[in-house]
């Protein structure tokens, strides 16, 4: 899910230019959801409505976008997924955006460029200090309340601006985690739920 308000600047209004919600700002979580189904289990298809009518034109003139959308994927390994995007919200009690992946036994609850939430694991204790922590690369890990947190102690989007800008000025790519070739196949796929909009109909993601 993705829950927020409309951003304040005149394209990003019109579908039209910014693609709608979904292709423009959610993407980052379609790409997330990509990225740990793994390639054996890319979408396959998907059904997306799209609602309008609660953002009006005398808040935001000009506004011609969805005010918010809800998708069904299918993915190749059977597994079945929900995506909500919306930009109806006026304060961050609307709505808490995440992405949950649950499997038999096990949950991940994780938020963009601010924390992960593992249920049904435990920390290793031999790696435990004294204060609790257990130091992961840049963050930090703790048990808490059932779960284990992972919490970021940096800003990764600085971190991932300045690998994006060193790969540009050395022509060295090797640190990006993402090909292009790789996010155009997201870009399908949030494309693919903009055309199922339009249609009412299911869509397939074409990733080639």
């Amino acid at each position: 899910s993705r829950i927020g308000g409309v951003p304040g600047v005149d394209w990003w209004r019109k579908k039209e230019l910014s693609g709608g919600q979904a292709v423009e700002q959610t993407i980052h979580q379609f790409d997330i959801i990509r990225y740990f189904m793994g390639e054996n289990a890319e979408p396959l298809e998907v059904f997306s409505y799209n609602g309008r009518g609660f953002i009006k034109d005398e808040e935001w003139p000009g506004y011609d976008t969805d005010d918010l959308s809800t998708t069904v994927v299918k993915f190749a390994n059977g597994a079945l997924g929900v995506i909500t995007t919306g930009c109806y919200a006026t304060s961050g009690n609307s709505f808490d955006s995440k992405v949950i992946f649950s499997t038999r036994d096990k949950r991940m609850e994780h938020k963009i460029l601010g924390s992960t939430l593992i249920y049904g694991e435990e920390p290793p204790k031999e790696e435990a200090g004294s204060d609790g922590f257990i130091v992961k690369g840049d963050g930090a890990l703790k048990a808490a309340g059932g779960a284990l947190e992972y919490r970021e102690s940096i800003d990764a989007g600085v971190l991932c601006d300045r690998t994006f800008i060193e790969a540009v000025i050395s022509g060295d790519g090797s640190k990006i985690r993402s090909s292009y070739r790789d996010a155009f196949k997201s870009v399908a796929f949030t494309l693919a739920c903009n055309k199922s909009m339009e249609t009412g109909l299911p869509v397939k993601v074409e990733l080639e």
